[in-house]
């Protein structure tokens, strides 16, 4: 059996050039590599190998059996962590993952006795095909999502399926401890990120109401604020911004997007554009039985009281119930604020 690859990063490089440049701009979809003699592996690797892979059904489901406790997300699994400059494996370890990984797809059932003997024999290409596939940007889809973007128009999402690192796992602990440290940590986080968000709203729509001061969006219906957004940045709109102001419209609606796409911030900002309403309500309700819990608690503690007298400059002075903290009227606050 063949070891790992002393250098696969060369190797991987110097394959992946010849496999990009025939792919050009096509996807997985597309018959890019065609039945070749087995004597030529660069070329007949690609074949057999992605030969299987579109015919499987769910392929990433299919992958995510072979590592069932490692992988997280419904398009995504983790196999060896990634150096953070490209896909290749960040130590001798995770090299030896990876092989791992790819020797038990060789020995699924996907591949016949054969196959699986021959892509075996070339374990390095098969290796770096495997990465390729999945490290090439634009070129397996896993999903259908589709994106509008400024320059490029509508198109198709590309999420990596290989996760760069290890899923982090919390360490053992009761289950609804685990759910109040996270809540915890949200709430906490939110708290920020949900402050910086309101300013990007305020500062994105005081940039546009500049030049159209009619333009409304709805903050709670991302895909709206989206299209309308997007429309400031296109000419012959109704709500074209142009020159340096559009260019700073798309900075700060990209920086609030990335921040608004942390967790929790948005059903943050809803729970935060809902607080106002719901804070009145108990305040109205507890305003009376403020003012009558202490009347009901008030005992008759001065000469005024104790003669029953009606008048009441009786009851103010030193001893009396209501005491002399305002004398004249320049000592009554302004308004209950002041108190």
């Amino acid at each position: 059996m063949a070891a790992i690859s002393t250098n696969f990063p060369r190797t991987y490089y110097k394959l992946s050039a010849t496999w990009s440049k025939k792919a050009g701009n096509r996807t997985y979809k597309d018959k890019i590599f065609n039945d070749s003699s087995q004597k030529e592996p660069i070329s007949y690797v690609p074949y057999v190998f992605a030969k299987a892979m579109n015919h499987a059904g769910d392929l990433v489901g299919s992958l995510k059996a072979l590592v069932p406790a490692a992988h997280t997300g419904e398009t995504s699994l983790w196999v060896y962590d990634m150096r953070p400059s490209d896909a290749m494996p960040r130590t001798t370890t995770d090299t030896e993952r990876l092989y791992s990984f790819v020797r038990k797809l060789i020995r699924s059932n996907w591949f016949d006795t054969s196959t699986g003997m021959y892509l075996e024999k070339h374990i390095h290409i098969t290796v770096a095909f495997f990465v390729w596939w999945f490290a090439t940007k634009d070129f397996y889809f896993a999903t259908k999502e589709i994106r509008q973007t400024t320059y490029y128009g509508i198109r198709r999402v590309w999420t990596p399926v290989l996760l760069s690192k290890m899923p982090t796992v919390v360490a053992s602990a009761p289950l609804a401890k685990k759910v109040a440290i996270v809540k915890q940590v949200a709430i906490v986080a939110s708290a920020k990120d949900v402050a910086k968000c309101q300013g990007f709203q305020e500062r994105i729509l005081a940039l546009v109401r500049e030049e159209h001061p009619d333009f409304v969006l709805e903050w709670n219906d991302d895909t709206r604020v989206h299209i309308k957004i997007s429309g400031c940045l296109e000419f012959n709109n109704d709500y074209y911004i142009s020159g340096k102001k559009g260019k700073k419209l798309q900075k700060i609606y990209q920086e609030y997007r990335k921040l608004k796409k942390k967790a929790g911030v948005s059903k943050a900002l809803m729970e935060a554009a809902e607080e106002p309403m719901a804070a009145e309500e108990p305040m109205a309700a507890e305003e009376p039985m403020a003012a009558k819990e202490p009347m009901a608690a008030e005992e008759p503690m001065c000469i005024g009281c104790l003669t029953n007298q009606p008048n009441q400059m009786a009851h103010m002075g030193p001893g009396g119930c209501l005491g002399d903290e305002y004398e004249s009227e320049d000592d009554f606050p302004e308004s209950w604020e002041d108190l």
